[in-house]
């Protein structure tokens, strides 16, 4: 079986937020960049949390409730973040994303934020696999 490996696939140039990025520009960027989720850096690159679409609700909900305008990134960011490294099987990846897992994950090396990992990046990988072992 032929390995497909998370550096071949992955989303390297994606818009990273950081923790004192407003509620309302972290949803503009993400719509902006039709993604379901973008990472959350230091200024080392670190990374230091992620949001998704999802994750986005709440506050949203909760601030115009409240029309509460000072929610920052820093207030609703998943810290607690499943991340894979370049070297990692898409095999792998995909077995994940078939069960209740994320659905992007952020691909780390060294300690350093390399890019993202989505869904569409998986799909891409295992389709071109496909096709190579379809009859010409």
């Amino acid at each position: 079986m032929t390995t497909l490996l998370v550096k071949d696939f992955l989303t390297p140039d994606v818009v990273k937020l950081d923790e004192q990025t407003s509620l309302s520009q972290a949803i503009d960027l993400i719509q902006d960049a039709k993604v379901i989720s973008l990472p959350v850096v230091n200024g080392q690159n670190e990374l230091t949390g992620f949001v998704s679409e999802q994750d986005l609700l709440k506050p949203l909900l909760e601030g115009s409730y409240y029309c509460d305008g000072a929610v920052k990134v820093a207030d609703f960011m998943q810290t607690d973040v499943v991340t894979v490294t370049p070297n990692m099987n898409i095999f792998d990846i995909a077995q994940s994303m078939n069960s209740q897992r994320p659905k992007s994950y952020p691909v780390v090396e060294g300690g350093k934020f390399v890019g993202m990992l989505y869904r569409r990046d998986v799909l891409s990988a295992l389709n071109q696999h496909y096709q190579s072992c379809q009859p010409a």
